[in-house]
């Protein structure tokens, strides 16, 4: 079927890996482990990611060179969502960092290219997780923008909006409030329900009712302004958390007409902007920059 197919995500990917060196391994791997790949990064660090078989979600270390081995830290998600899974590092010909991967659903045995991310470290030391640059370059027709606003429970700006295949950026200050935001509703109460909980700066997101997994998240660092961007293409939804944080899922909806979006909060929180746009596929699209 159509919609869940990837048309348009799914060449950045190959764009991005055709473009870019990819990193050996970097250290044997150790008993239980697939997909371990390592970056170096300046003054002697380096980020290990790993995935153990049996485990969901793909996890990094951040380690200090010391003689010929590495001191790893405690491991964290690279992703709050079980899907995300085949990570792979690869170094752009300008030297930035690139890290892709694979949105997998065992219950459908299907696959998907997850979109790109530049990864490496912040000025804080923390790690940067963020859309390709490619990806402004899809951006199709405005759909709603929206600035300096209250949004409170049981109002929704974004309704008569549909789209399944379209990005959302929005920026909101959230206090101990909640922000939700939910795509792909139908009538038959089919929804993927993204929200963010201010007072635990909680981020999950819940396909159960667009036939998907239930809530998948974890705590993220937020900050006085925060930023949601939201990529949507077909099955595959994926969020960027305040350039640091990411959660992707797969929904696989009964409703084939089942498209709309709901932005609403929870206690009321200042917007500073939201903007919604379609995505579209043409081939000046995946030119090299």
């Amino acid at each position: 079927m159509e919609e869940f197919n990837r048309p348009i995500f799914g060449l950045i990917p190959r764009l991005a890996f055709e473009e870019a060196k990819s990193l050996a391994a970097g250290l044997p791997g150790e008993e239980g482990q697939i997909n371990r790949c390592l970056l170096p990064l300046e003054g002697e660090k380096a980020l290990l990611l790993c995935q153990r078989e049996g485990e969901k979600r793909v996890m990094a270390r951040f380690g200090l060179r010391k003689g010929e081995e590495y001191a790893f830290r405690k491991p964290f998600p690279v992703d709050f969502g079980a899907s995300y899974q085949n990570p792979r590092l690869a170094l752009r010909p300008g030297g930035d960092a690139l890290l892709c991967g694979e949105l997998v659903s065992e219950e459908k045995g299907m696959s998907f290219p997850a979109l790109p991310r530049a990864i490496g470290l912040r000025r804080d030391g923390g790690l940067f997780l963020r859309p390709v640059p490619e990806m402004g370059r899809l951006r199709g027709k405005r759909l709603f923008l929206k600035r300096d606003f209250s949004l409170h429970e049981g109002e929704n700006p974004l309704k008569g909006i549909e789209g399944r295949h379209l990005g959302a950026v929005i920026r909101f200050e959230a206090g101990a409030s909640a922000l939700n935001f939910e795509c792909l509703r139908g009538e038959n109460g089919q929804k993927a329900a993204l929200r963010f909980d201010g007072a635990t700066e909680g981020l999950s997101l819940d396909c159960s009712m667009a036939g998907g997994l239930g809530p998948q998240g974890g705590v993220v660092l937020g900050q006085g302004i925060n930023e949601l961007r939201l990529y949507l293409d077909g099955p595959a939804i994926e969020v960027f958390f305040n350039g640091g944080d990411c959660l992707s899922a797969l929904a696989f909806p009964t409703d084939a007409d089942g498209a709309g979006l709901r932005l609403f909060a929870e206690g009321g929180l200042r917007v500073h902007q939201a903007e919604v746009f379609e995505i579209e596929a043409s081939e000046c699209c995946f030119a090299a920059p």
